[in-house]
């Protein structure tokens, strides 16, 4: 079952790599928290993320994410999820390269298994 997990963040990252805003919401839940990256601030519920991650990519181009050592703790409706992003981008015009210990949050909506929770803490 954590493989389940695993493949959705992978391909949330995935479609984050290819600016594809509506394909990486379409994992979280009504009511997800996220830190939004290039404001560093909450983004709370599905519409203000979807925002959120729609204006950021309007200003970052060349996304390149690698995701390694998942470990995923799960309960029958709920999982958490870390995992380590590896990323570069370009953010008006200027190379961005970071490693992030990522937590991803899941809980259970009608057999789905939806982003409550998304949060990286970039490292200098």
């Amino acid at each position: 079952m954590s493989v389940e997990l695993e493949n959705i963040v992978t391909q949330m990252f995935k479609s984050l790599d290819d600016l594809d805003a509506p394909n990486v919401v379409k994992w979280f839940a009504h009511d997800i928290q996220m830190v939004e990256e290039i404001s560093g601030k909450w983004t709370r519920g599905k519409n203000h993320a979807e925002k959120a991650f729609t204006d950021s990519l309007q200003v970052v181009s060349d996304i390149h994410s690698k995701i390694s050592e998942f470990y995923t703790v799960m309960t029958d409706e709920t999982a958490l999820l870390t995992c380590l992003l590896t990323q570069t981008y370009i953010y008006q015009g200027n190379p961005v390269s970071l490693v992030a210990p990522t937590t991803v949050a899941f809980r259970r909506e009608n057999g789905e298994w939806k982003i409550i929770l998304l949060h990286s803490l970039p490292l200098a």
